[in-house]
């Protein structure tokens, strides 16, 4: 018998040069077939996976994918776990990330503060000025990271919209725009990095913002991606907490009380540096007939700024591809 596996990987690339008024949606979308045909009992086994390229800045509020599968949206996280839009602190609350920074660690994290206290982001150090990578929210409206030795107050944000921040290695941008260049050094924290709270020598946990919202968290250790944390609850019990694509972890709150969430996501949309990979079989249930597996990917911009008029003028290339392998039962 034989068998002939096919996959039609179309790359999308959207070229958005426009302004558009608040709760506007610019979108591409681009399929992928995976198929077999051949003699009765004839199988393909594939593995699909999601790869591609970031804008290299932020001109409007948010980019995100969604992935159907036979017209059914797929989830990021295992059954067990339901994605939701954020975690927000109530002033009590935080994140054990287990990784361990130094000066080679970049981290991004999309944040919505509406907290009256200073608030931190991020943080890994042995005292205040000795061997930090922290990050802050300070004086209602202020960004400060801490590098190595040095304090830095470097940016303004505003309060009740969402925020990214990215931290590359001694390089700070705020929603995509590069706003200091810190001075570089070679160090290495010791200790854990906490997501929302502070801490010295992985003792005195505190500065946890109340409230803040946190939509994802990424980390990279000297390039390799390390952690992408998902916000959701476990299903079995409604905990919240944050789930590690990379490494398949959980991590739920280390602090007192409970997080609150955002609402569930059920279209399957994630933000687009999110990866994603599903695997399946296909079998050919009759001679000569071609049985295939339909994905979709729709990337979608979006501007929620209600009323103002944002230059979206940025391409984005993702695509999803597939590896058959193929066999004869």
């Amino acid at each position: 018998a034989t068998t002939t596996a096919f996959t039609d990987s179309v790359i999308t690339r959207a070229e958005m040069s426009q302004k558009y008024a608040g709760n506007s949606v610019a979108q591409s979308t681009c399929t992928l077939n995976i198929g077999v045909q051949g003699t009765t009992g004839c199988k393909c086994n594939y593995t699909v996976s999601l790869a591609g390229s970031e804008p290299i800045d932020y001109l409007y509020d948010s980019m995100r994918i969604s992935i159907n599968k036979n017209s059914t949206a797929v989830s990021l996280l295992p059954s067990e776990y339901q994605q939701v839009e954020y975690i927000e602190t109530t002033g009590t609350q935080y994140i054990n990330t287990n990784f361990t920074p130094n000066s080679n660690t970049s981290i991004e994290v999309k944040v919505l503060s509406n907290s009256t206290v200073n608030s931190a982001l991020y943080c890994s150090r042995t005292s205040m000025n000795s061997n930090t990578y922290t990050a802050f929210l300070i004086s209602g409206n202020q960004l400060r990271v801490d590098y190595n030795t040095g304090q830095n107050t470097i940016a303004t944000y505003d309060k009740g919209i969402p925020h990214i921040f990215k931290q590359d290695k001694n390089v700070i941008y705020v929603d995509g725009t590069l706003v200091q260049t810190l001075a570089a050094a070679t160090f290495s924290t010791s200790y854990k990095l906490t997501l929302l709270a502070s801490h010295q020598a992985q003792s005195g946990y505190n500065n946890i913002g109340n409230p803040v919202r946190l939509y994802y968290a990424k980390i990279w250790d000297n390039g390799t991606l390390e952690r992408v944390m998902v916000p959701c609850y476990r299903k079995s019990d409604n905990v919240i907490g944050m789930y590690d694509l990379v490494h398949g972890v959980f991590y739920t709150n280390v602090g007192s009380g409970a997080f609150n969430k955002g609402s569930n996501i059920t279209s399957g949309e994630f933000d687009v540096s999110l990866s994603y990979k599903d695997s399946g079989t296909i079998s050919v249930a009759t001679t000569g007939t071609a049985v295939y597996t339909n994905y979709s990917l729709t990337l979608k911009a979006y501007n929620t700024d209600f009323g103002q008029n944002v230059l979206a003028s940025k391409g984005f290339v993702y695509s999803l591809k597939a590896t058959p392998t193929c066999t004869v039962a």
